[in-house]
């Protein structure tokens, strides 16, 4: 059965080595799988430009990261033993983009266009915002009012927030 195969495989080498539109379908079939991985497997952009697989996946990142560095706090704060901490976020990431601007005028009115500017065709980011946060809940084991203020402060202190977006129970 090897041998059948073996055989059949060395007929199409053959046919491939003897045909010149056989040689350039196959290195076209070759190059076209290639680009096909190369686009399907790199991140989307939407029309502002920023990846969005990568935005997802940093928000996500931020909120546990916030999450562990308050736990992490509240864990170093006396009387608390237990700590689980929820953070909701009121906005993702925002990036602001290099762009060029230009402003037309003519006799029906002013045009004005907005284009990307990019290098090495990537887009040139200025600026980076950080997520509003939205709210955040800590669930701790039983505590008396002042270790209550005292989560209460640090919360405030760390994510500068109001204490109206933060909820202590125990």
């Amino acid at each position: 059965m090897k041998n059948k195969f073996g055989e059949k495989i060395s007929k199409l080498f053959e046919k491939i080595r003897d045909s010149k539109k056989l040689q350039i379908l196959l290195i076209c079939s070759v190059l076209l799988i290639v680009l096909l991985y190369y686009f399907l497997s790199t991140n989307k952009t939407n029309k502002s430009g920023a990846e969005v697989e990568n935005v997802t996946s940093t928000t996500t990142e931020y909120v546990r990261y916030v999450e562990n560095k308050l736990e992490s706090t509240i864990k170093s704060i006396e009387k608390v033993r237990t700590v689980n901490v929820n953070v909701s976020l009121e906005t993702g990431f925002e990036y602001v983009y290099a762009t060029k601007d230009e402003t037309k005028t003519t006799s029906s009115g002013t045009l004005s266009s907005s284009e990307l500017i990019l290098v090495s065709g990537q887009p040139v980011l200025l600026k980076e915002i950080y997520p509003k946060i939205q709210g955040v809940v800590v669930v701790v084991n039983e505590v008396d009012v002042k270790t209550k203020l005292a989560i209460l402060e640090a919360i405030q202190t760390v994510l500068e927030i109001s204490n109206e977006k933060i909820s202590i129970i125990s």
